[in-house]
């Protein structure tokens, strides 16, 4: 190579090589930048696979969860536009044979279903009944035990969902709940007799009262015939009475203030007679030695 060339290509080096020694190192600066993005989402692939395995692990449980419920829930059935059957303790449902409830549905043997009353997000269990009737839209059932008192009437109207079965738990739940209510109700029977009872007796007491208190203060009300003191009374007869013995007293106390006034008076007279016998005797006895001497 010709000297000239020689040193323009060492010009040429010259003047490249910052350019190539800044273009080095931006590269090195980029790699280093691609490496640290690749070594995050790296670790972030790692959390997100950890965190995927835990999802999955969660869903397969939730779904064994779901799966329990469910078969130990039941099928379950919307039932609009549902009514209570008012005096017959029994319901009809707004879902029937075509949405799969009652699939063999047998006369001799129907099938029983849980009725449930929605309200908004809450729902009020209504009971256990037994179909009667199987329409393809419609269905009506009796209550299997025997109805409380207003039970049926409290019974709303609107949308349920009814159930083919219902968990172990609640049904021992709601036996135990039926249980007490038949112990409370045959309490509440008792109590009533005996409110009942002692009304009869008490209505007898206040008759015996009244009869009490018109013997002491008068029938007005008494039969034609009855006796002056039946229609005074015990005391208003007591208190005439009284006033009659109060009178007896006063002339039997004037007789002893008159006897006694008399006794003193004869008590004087006889007083005064003996004097005068006393006096005459002595009189006649003085007379008696003239009488003699003449």
């Amino acid at each position: 190579m010709h000297i000239s060339g020689k040193i323009a290509l060492g010009l040429i080096v010259v003047v490249l090589a910052p350019a190539a020694i800044l273009l080095t190192t931006m590269s090195l600066d980029i790699r280093s930048k691609w490496q640290a993005e690749v070594e995050q989402r790296q670790e972030k692939l790692a959390t997100s696979t950890d965190q995927l395995d835990k999802i999955r692990t969660k869903v397969a449980n939730l779904e064994g969860e779901y799966q329990q419920k469910t078969f130990a829930w039941g099928e379950v059935w919307d039932a609009p536009q549902s009514v209570p059957l008012a005096g017959e303790n029994g319901i009809q449902i707004g879902v029937g044979r075509s949405s799969g409830l009652g699939r063999s549905f047998d006369p001799a043997k129907p099938p029983r279903i849980y009725a449930f009353a929605e309200n908004g997000d809450s729902s009020t269990y209504i009971g256990e009944f037994e179909l009667d009737q199987l329409d393809a839209d419609r269905a009506a059932g009796r209550l299997l035990r025997p109805a409380y008192p207003g039970e049926s009437q409290s019974w709303p109207q609107g949308k349920y969902h009814v159930r083919d079965t219902l968990p172990s738990n609640w049904l021992a739940t709601v036996a135990d709940l039926e249980a007490q209510l038949i112990l409370i109700g045959s309490k509440f029977r008792m109590q009533q007799e005996q409110e009942g009872l002692m009304t009869k007796q008490l209505a007898a007491s206040q008759v015996i009262m009244d009869q009490r208190l018109a013997e002491l203060n008068g029938d007005a009300d008494a039969p034609m015939g009855a006796s002056q003191q039946v229609l005074d009374g015990l005391v208003e007869t007591l208190r005439k009475l009284e006033d009659e013995r109060n009178l007896v007293l006063s002339d039997v106390h004037n007789l002893r203030v008159k006897l006694v006034k008399d006794y003193i008076n004869l008590e004087t007279s006889l007083e005064k007679n003996r004097n005068l016998v006393d006096s005459s005797q002595s009189d006649a006895s003085a007379l008696k030695p003239a009488l003699a001497g003449q």
